[in-house]
Order: structure tokens, then sequence, then C-alpha cells
């Protein structure tokens, strides 16, 4: 038993350092290159790993994407929070203008779609309440946009402001 643990725990260490260089090269070529022009080959290429090994984990380039914004996500599908997520989206916010130039790749263009695609979703699946299903589909495609296009337009300089003042007005769009 104790050689299939040991197996088990090399087998976990190779998915997680495989999965691990797949989000770093998707990152990596963000910041490169035109959503348009990123292909699979490219993300293997960089990530040193196997085409079959890049599909062991991913469907598309558009989950890797994803899956490496989920944490971020996470934080700007809130509609409402406590200090912690505030502080949380203080510091995304803090981390997007200090990377401004990926964050302006990631928030514009052909991948702002996706993005925004994937917070309406996320956004939807965090609302409870008694309203229906269609107005809840509505109020999360409403502050999906309407995020999206804050942080684009700040990181882009259209915005001259603080990140908190992003957060206050990103906090207020419910």
């Amino acid at each position: 038993m104790a050689e299939k643990d040991v197996s088990k725990n090399r087998s976990d260490r190779r998915v997680l350092r495989n999965n691990g260089a797949i989000l770093t090269a998707m990152v990596e070529l963000i910041g490169e290159k035109r959503w348009v022009d990123i292909t699979v080959g490219d993300i293997v290429d960089r990530a040193d790993v196997a085409r079959s090994t890049f599909y062991k984990h991913f469907s598309n380039k558009e989950e890797v994407l994803l899956a490496s914004m989920q944490p971020m996500l996470c934080i700007l599908a809130q509609r409402e929070g406590d200090l912690s997520w505030r502080a949380d989206l203080d510091r995304l916010l803090k981390h997007y203008w200090a990377s401004r130039s990926l964050a302006r790749a990631v928030f514009g263009g052909e991948r702002a779609s996706v993005v925004e695609r994937a917070l309406r979703n996320e956004t939807f699946l965090g609302m409870g309440g008694d309203a229906s299903i269609a107005t809840r589909q509505m109020v999360a495609i409403r502050m999906a946009a309407g995020r999206i296009a804050l942080i684009r337009e700040w990181v882009k300089g259209d915005i001259s402001v603080k990140p908190h003042i992003v957060a206050d007005a990103i906090a207020n769009c419910k």
C-alpha cells in the first residue's frame, strides 16, 4: 500500500507542476500576443508539456485563461461583502494597477468577452433571493459588464483614480 501512496504523491506533484506550468505559460503569452494568435501549441511549447498533458487538464485555451483568473473572478463576482471581501477587492485592484499591461491585455480586446462571460456566470451562481432566474441573469449581465468596463477603462488610463475609488465603484455596482 505504501508504494501506491508514494506513486500517487509523485503523480499528484506532477499534475500540480504541469497545471502550474500551463497556467504560467498562459499568463506570459497574454502579455505577449493577441488572444486570437495564442494557440494550444504556443501554450504547450511555453509550458514544456506534451499536448496530451494539456488536454488532460484543459479542453481549450479559454479554460486555461479562466482557471488562471478563477480566484480573481470570485472576488469580482461578489455583490456585497464584509471587510475581508473589501480588503481582497482592494488588493486585487492594486495588483491590476501594478500589472497594468497584463490587465489591459486581459480586460481588453477578444479576451474581455471570455472574462466577462465567466464573471457573469460566477455572479449568477452567487446570487440568491426570490427574484426569477431571468431577473438574476439580467442583474448578473449588468454587474459583470459594468465591472469589466470600469476595470478596462481604469487600467487603460481613461479613468484617473486610485484603486480604492475603483473598488468603491465596483462595490456599488449592484
